[in-house]
């Protein structure tokens, strides 16, 4: 029995001295340098979409068959448009980016188009009505996150075509 514990008190002291050895040929990490806390620029947060939604004042009680809805943003001019559902009178363009938008419609079954204007005219008749028209467009400055209603698109006739492109 002295024997069997001097064995394995030798063994012990076997693998004790082959681990050491072992760690001690491991190389040595070399230390690197870390940044500074400044050399690192913070990404920008993404800025929140928003929507502009309103209502559509047609020159008949046909409803919006057939009607489209743009928003074209002034700047990149990047458009987005919304087909207005059949019976529809109301509008929702989402998933805006932040910019300046201007807001304009196209009823292609009578090939005319109408606008989001500071005029209270719902069909244009003559020249000079039209030419008001495309020159009384409102801008709409859309924030992050921010919903705009109350866009009335009226004002058909006036020249708004070069917007839906």
């Amino acid at each position: 029995m002295r024997l069997t514990r001097h064995l394995l008190l030798i063994s012990l002291v076997g693998l004790l001295t082959t681990a050491a050895c072992a760690l001690s040929f491991r190389p040595t990490p070399t230390p690197t340098a870390r940044p500074s806390p400044t050399s690192t620029p913070i990404p920008p947060l993404v800025a929140e979409r928003g929507t502009i939604s309103g209502e559509i004042r047609l020159p008949s009680a046909t409803g919006a068959y057939g009607l489209r809805v743009y928003a074209r943003e002034l700047t990149a001019g990047q458009v987005t448009y919304v087909e207005v559902s059949e019976g529809s009178t109301t509008f929702t363009i989402p998933d805006l980016p932040v910019g300046t938008y201007v807001v304009v419609a196209w009823f292609y079954p009578s090939g005319v188009s109408g606008g989001y204007t500071s005029l209270d005219t719902v069909m244009a008749e003559s020249a000079a009505e039209q030419e008001a028209c495309t020159t009384a467009l409102i801008q709409i400055p859309l924030a992050p996150g921010e919903n705009y209603h109350d866009v009335t698109i009226g004002c058909w006739g006036g020249d708004f075509f070069q917007f839906a492109e």
